[in-house]
């Protein structure tokens, strides 16, 4: 009787099959400078460039999955297209950031974007009459507050006012802001620990979630609100914005007696928290710089605002909801 091994010997043997490689990330980056690059010159300009590292550093972060795909080089061409996109939003808005932060409040506005007539549409009236007069046709201030019949200091303030609200649609930060990441308890401690908060975990989680939720932070008119996706309130107050830092006024949601937090009447003014704000298309980071806020359970404030906000992806999810009635101050 013939054994098996006896009829699969010497070249009758079958061939283990190998699977197929995908190029060479080296190889793939010498494709896509001779055919992506080129194309980018032609469509982007002056900052094609940039956008070609960028996407070749996207497509280097997740090679393992890229050189698997059908179509490797159309895929980084959509993520170089997006990115044009992004650099191509950020350069149009800072001219209009530039003016309405970087300038003195009574130097005139020499043009307004199309994008913020509806951001003024939506101000007060007296705001958006405060604006108009001084910024657009340029009245001096004791001429508009003749024309509105108020006194020369409330038109200040006014103008001051509107300019703050109108400067969150400038830089883009008006909207919905969802985390990408979700937060659950176990993230939380994690992320105590990772930040040297080791010595606060017990009582800082009393003050935190106690299941898998999302940030979801709204910013608009001169306010702004971080709660979770299933609707509870974490903080919310005032926003001032300066050229790349923002600072929150906090208002006070919550209290904690005996270790329980538990919900508050708005109205007091707990203090200001100071954010550097990175935002790239759709995509928006804070960094925290400083907060005089008190402490919450006998934990520094600070070490809430990392776990909120510290160096956490945020990404534009769409207009902001009402974010309720904040006490402006």
């Amino acid at each position: 009787m013939t054994s098996r091994s006896d009829v699969l010997d010497g070249s009758d043997r079958p061939t283990p099959s190998v699977p197929r490689a995908g190029p060479s990330f080296g190889d793939f980056f010498e494709d896509a400078r001779r055919s992506l690059l080129p194309h980018l010159r032609r469509t982007v300009g002056a900052g094609a460039d940039d956008v070609f590292q960028d996407a070749l550093l996207i497509a280097f972060q997740r090679w393992d999955e890229v050189r698997e795909m059908d179509h490797p080089m159309a895929w980084t061409r959509i993520v170089a297209t997006r990115l044009a996109g992004r650099r191509r939003d950020r350069d149009r808005r800072r001219p209009l950031l530039e003016s309405l932060v970087v300038r003195p409040v009574d130097d005139a506005l020499a043009t307004l974007d199309h994008d913020l007539l509806p951001a003024l549409a939506a101000l007060r009236p007296e705001l958006a009459d405060a604006f108009r007069f001084t910024q657009l046709e340029d009245l001096d201030i004791h001429a508009a507050a003749e024309r509105l019949g108020v006194a020369d200091g409330t038109v200040k303030t006014w103008v001051h006012r509107s300019r703050r609200h109108l400067a969150a649609h400038a830089t883009g930060l008006a909207g919905r802001w969802v985390c990408e990441e979700v937060a659950s308890p176990a993230s939380l401690e994690r992320a105590l620990t990772e930040r040297g908060h080791v010595a606060h975990i017990d009582d800082a989680m009393v003050c935190l979630v106690d299941r898998p939720v999302r940030w979801e932070l709204h910013l608009g008119h001169g306010r702004y609100q971080l709660f979770t996706d299933d609707g509870e309130t974490m903080d919310q107050g005032g926003v001032q914005l300066g050229a790349t830092v923002l600072s929150l006024t906090s208002v006070a949601t919550s209290q904690t007696v005996g270790g329980v937090r538990t919900p508050v009447t708005p109205g007091s003014d707990p203090g200001v928290s100071t954010h550097r704000f990175e935002l790239d298309g759709d995509r928006l980071r804070l960094h925290l710089l400083t907060t005089d806020i008190s402490p919450t359970n006998g934990v520094p404030d600070h070490v809430y605002r990392e776990v909120y906000f510290d160096d956490i992806v945020y990404r534009w999810a769409g207009p902001r909801a009402d974010v309720g009635n904040v006490p402006l101050g």
